[in-house]
């Protein structure tokens, strides 16, 4: 069974748009029965910077770079559509 609390929230920044997102709960696809993970992704032109983790810890941080501030777009809102699909929730950054 699947127990979550998770929410999204696109938010703008000062060079663009950000959203984080939370999940809380039974990760039945790593097989994990108890799992507290954030992902964040911020936007500034055309490149994207993503914060991802356990809560509670520094977590790990990756840069994009696209051709295109649209092409930035487009592939950020894949992200996160692709984090709600898994059970993510956005939620206002702590």
């Amino acid at each position: 069974m699947l127990s979550m609390a998770v929410v999204v929230i696109y938010c703008q920044t000062l060079g663009g748009e950000m959203a984080y997102l939370e999940f809380i709960g039974e990760d039945e696809q790593r097989g994990v029965e108890e799992s507290a993970k954030f992902w964040e992704v911020t936007q500034n032109g055309k490149d994207l910077h993503i914060h991802f983790g356990r809560i509670g810890t520094k977590g790990q941080e990756q840069d994009k770079s696209f051709d295109s501030a649209e092409a930035a777009t487009v592939e950020m809102d894949k992200l996160v559509k692709s984090k709600v699909k898994k059970g993510y929730i956005e939620k206002k950054k702590p």
